[in-house]
């Protein structure tokens, strides 16, 4: 999950990487080279304390990792940005819920309401959780179960 950010006086790829807890390499691969100006925007990786940091290695595929975690392949696709049929590669990050995390794909008319009802938690929570401020049909949405 990403979002985006301001680039603010001072601010360096190593500062923003050490108090985000992401790496250098990790910015610069989402927005090319680190040249920025105040004031210019950034995707950086979204607070990502709702999953696990799953490092590829050799041979893995995405269904034994779902397998692995006790996970949907689908949710793996969605929340990593992967495709059906995508290949995924040794050292590649892949993010997995936690086991106090679950999901939900909206459905056409969902509302913020509506799914705040159906999921048992709070519009705040959802929005803080999600980039949900324009629902669309098929979108995933993540909350934390109590």
């Amino acid at each position: 999950m990403y979002q985006v950010y301001e680039i603010m006086d001072n601010d360096t790829f190593d500062s923003l990487a050490e108090r985000l807890g992401t790496t250098v390499n990790e910015l610069e691969r989402i927005n090319g080279a680190n040249n920025f100006n105040t004031g210019d925007m950034i995707v950086i990786p979204k607070n990502n304390s709702l999953y696990y940091r799953y490092i590829v290695k050799s041979g893995d595929n995405l269904y034994n990792i779902a397998r692995m975690y006790n996970q949907d392949v689908d949710v793996l696709y969605a929340i990593n940005g992967i495709k059906e049929g995508d290949y995924i590669y040794p050292n590649q990050e892949i993010l997995i819920p936690k086991e106090n995390i679950a999901t939900y794909i909206t459905k056409e008319g969902d509302t913020l309401s509506n799914i705040s009802r159906k999921t048992s938690t709070t519009i705040n929570d959802l929005l803080k959780n999600n980039n949900a401020l324009a629902l669309m049909s098929g979108q995933l949405i993540i909350y934390e179960r109590d």
